[in-house]
């Protein structure tokens, strides 16, 4: 049990010191951070294949002429307050002043957080309903990546992860994560943000994250994250 112990904390920790590294370091700056979005034509005619699931319909380009202007708008709305809530809540700076968020339409990539690229395939796609409100969650939960392993950084092994050392990795890189993210959505009276991070979750070991969050109460992730 304790080899498996120190097997997962290590993995854990090796994927922190991981992105502390190829992020960056805190600067002055970075405590009133921008995130700008912005269509990444290159991933799709390059990254993507035209054939299959990785095909790109023609009407979806229509469609993300139509609908960006609308996600811009949002995104500069509400991104700002819940980037700076972050900060207020523990005290730490962000690794950038100033980051863009690519968003790709190819259906068959993920998102990644370095380079932040956010795929846009359900928000293009006419028939589909999803609004803004899933495209500021899915940015806003990527940048939390860079911002908690710079937040542990050095000290990934914490009495929460400790504790729950038996989860999967992926239950245990998002346990502060959605602490944090729950908790600047209430402080800024955005709630149905969170609803909706419970409602389309879908991965079992993000499931379980979220419900060992909603059990424990946020306040004891966020303070180690101070």
């Amino acid at each position: 049990m304790e080899e498996i112990k120190t097997g997962v904390i290590f993995f854990v920790g090796c994927f922190i010191v991981f992105l502390f590294f190829i992020s960056g370091l805190p600067t002055e700056d970075s405590n009133n951070p921008r995130v700008i979005i912005e269509y990444a034509p290159n991933v799709d005619r390059y990254f993507c294949s035209p054939y299959g699931k990785g095909k790109i319909k023609p009407d979806w380009g229509k469609e993300l002429a139509r609908k960006f202007p609308k996600f811009e708008a949002f995104w500069n709305r509400i991104g700002p307050n819940i980037l700076m809530k972050t900060s207020e809540l523990t005290g730490k700076h962000f690794v950038f002043s100033e980051k863009k968020a690519y968003l790709f339409m190819c259906p068959s990539l993920s998102a990644f957080t370095i380079p932040l690229m956010i795929p846009i395939t359900e928000f293009v796609q006419e028939q589909n309903k999803v609004n803004e409100v899933i495209l500021v969650d899915s940015i806003f939960h990527n940048v939390l990546h860079l911002f908690v392993a710079s937040a542990l950084f050095p000290g990934y092994y914490t009495p929460q992860i400790g504790q729950h050392f038996h989860e999967s990795w992926a239950t245990l890189t998002h346990l502060h994560l959605f602490a944090l993210q729950k908790a600047v959505y209430l402080n800024t009276n955005q709630q149905y943000l969170w609803f909706q991070v419970k409602d389309r979750t879908k991965d079992p070991d993000l499931i379980r994250a979220i419900n060992i969050v909603e059990t424990t109460g946020t306040q004891p992730f966020i303070d180690e994250l101070k």
